[in-house]
């Protein structure tokens, strides 16, 4: 599992990968953003992942890319919604901007990480990489080099990150009034009181209250909102 950035510009590095590796990184991408952001998903201490932490609107954005260069030639593709929707706040946006609103992983633009990468897919595909990269400043036997990500710091976008939550009765918005509550329907699966849960306590309940069904993105979406309820 691997996100391929031979240089820190998302565009540039998908457009020089040779087809077949292309084709993944767009499945690869999904399954990172999957193990960052879905419980239970797996995968979750890879380095691949663990490098994105954090920053999943930056990984969606490279995921975008690589769906932008796959296309561009008429294949067909239907990986570019599935990846848009874990940050669709930053579809149609350049990574400049986004690197202008704090977006980016402190890493991008790391020599030692670039270098490792085209040193692996020089290492990879020989025939292909020789005529991309420069091969006598591209050693083809290092080893990748993977960074750790730490803890962004929050960033609020405009007409972004905001929760409207509104109540179906003024008898229940004087209730959440009293409580301090927020409803935020049952779609997660979960139709009880959740405002105390932490993550592991948000599964019990799932398992609870719907038996046999796994957690997924409604349930990824509770959390925070509970989190941030506190």
């Amino acid at each position: 599992m691997q996100t391929f950035l031979p240089y820190p510009d998302f565009a540039r590095s998908a457009a020089v990968l040779d087809p077949a590796r292309l084709g993944k990184q767009r499945v690869e991408t999904l399954q990172i953003l999957r193990a960052l952001e879905l419980f239970d998903y797996g995968w979750s201490n890879h380095p691949a992942v663990g490098m994105w932490r954090g920053h999943t609107p930056a990984l969606v954005s490279y995921g975008l890319a690589c769906v932008g260069e796959w296309t561009r030639e008429g294949r067909a593709d239907a990986t570019g919604p599935l990846i848009a929707e874990f940050a669709p706040q930053v579809v149609g946006r350049g990574q400049s901007e986004l690197a202008s609103a704090g977006l980016m992983p402190p890493w991008l633009g790391d020599e030692r990480l670039h270098l490792s990468h085209r040193s692996a897919l020089l290492r990879k595909d020989p025939d292909f990489y020789r005529a991309v990269f420069d091969t006598t400043a591209t050693p083809d036997d290092l080893p990748y080099h993977w960074p750790e990500s730490p803890a962004p710091r929050p960033v609020l976008l405009d007409d972004t990150d905001l929760w409207v939550i509104r109540a179906t009765s003024a008898e229940q918005h004087d209730e959440f009034h009293r409580r301090r509550i927020v409803g935020v329907g049952t779609e997660s699966g979960i139709d009880v009181d959740a405002a105390a849960g932490d993550v592991d306590g948000l599964r019990e309940l799932l398992r609870e209250r719907a038996r046999g069904r796994r957690p997924g993105k409604d349930l990824r979406v509770l959390f925070p909102v509970v989190a941030g309820s506190r």
